[in-house]
């Protein structure tokens, strides 16, 4: 359900990158970061020396500049980029107002059964 709700809410590294708010993902090795973090610390260690080198390589009023512009966007939405945002959530708004599978509601009929054993099971117990 993390996914999901990080996709509803344009939580995704892809999306994020579109919108601007970060200039690179990284790839994970398989099975994710922690799996190897050797492998995880040194292409971060790359990503990061070689955006330096980049850096410094610029003259001072140059990169602030950027940075300055960069901060001003933040906030900044047209409308054809507002309707990006929106339509993740909207999908998902669409997709949770579907009626309930017959499966899903067995399940909460098991949940107020066993809600309710739970209870006389309690009510037994303070006797």
């Amino acid at each position: 359900r993390a996914a999901d709700a990080a996709q509803a809410l344009g939580l995704t590294a892809d999306r994020l990158r579109e919108l601007g708010l970060v200039d690179r993902v990284l790839s994970e090795p398989l099975g994710g970061a922690h799996r190897d973090p050797q492998l995880m610390g040194a292409s971060l260690k790359k990503t990061l020396t070689d955006q330096m080198r980049h850096f410094n390589a610029m003259d001072t009023d140059e990169l602030v500049a950027r940075r300055l512009e960069r901060l001003l966007q933040y906030g900044k939405f047209e409308e054809k980029e507002l309707e990006k945002v929106m339509a993740p959530i909207a999908e998902h708004e669409s997709v949770s107002e579907e009626p309930a599978s017959k499966s899903s509601k067995k399940r909460v009929t098991r949940t107020k059964a066993h809600n309710a054993d739970k209870k006389t099971e309690d009510n037994s117990n303070e006797a």
